[in-house]
């Protein structure tokens, strides 16, 4: 019998930012960010910035680590497809496609899902742990019930004491 194995994807969900892009472009024009993942987003930023040179300023706009990060980031691309933007000259590393130029209201979009995913991320971690220390409690209640007649005799008797000493 195979044991299947559960991956959990737990990542960080990115955007990046062309930095150099004026306030009025932003809210009026459209932003260019990358969406992407990656365990460690700062190394992440450095290899964009080596795969664009020096013509570009990229920068970390957003981060949340979250669970299922691959399922995530590509649900995020199928819903901006129609935005994609693939930079000229720019090395594989710089994520040719996954850059998009998105308007205001599509950019707070995705930081909402972003927030989303977090939260509901917490939330699946919390109640992990709270099954996890019921399971842990139930099992000794369960020993203590099922091994009472040796705690009690092994208390009766001092035997702990005589082993300790």
């Amino acid at each position: 019998m195979k044991i299947k194995s559960i991956n959990f994807d737990y990542r960080y969900l990115y955007l990046m930012e062309q930095r150099n892009q004026g306030m009025l472009s932003k809210i009026f024009g459209g932003r260019l960010i990358k969406i992407g993942i990656s365990k460690t987003p700062k190394r992440r930023k450095r290899e964009v910035d080596k795969a664009f040179g020096e013509n570009r300023i990229i920068d970390i706009d957003h981060k949340v680590k979250i669970l299922f990060a691959k399922k995530r980031e590509r649900f995020l691309h199928k819903m901006f497809k129609g935005n994609n933007y693939k930079p000229k000259r720019v090395g594989r590393a710089g994520g040719r496609s996954e850059w998009f130029k998105v308007n205001f209201a599509q950019y707070w979009c995705i930081r909402f899902w972003m927030a989303l995913w977090r939260l509901k991320t917490v939330l699946r971690i919390f109640l992990f742990r709270a099954f996890v220390a019921a399971g842990v409690i139930l099992l000794i209640i369960h020993l203590v019930l099922k091994y009472q007649s040796y705690v009690s005799f092994i208390v009766k008797y001092n035997i702990i004491h005589f082993f300790i000493n």
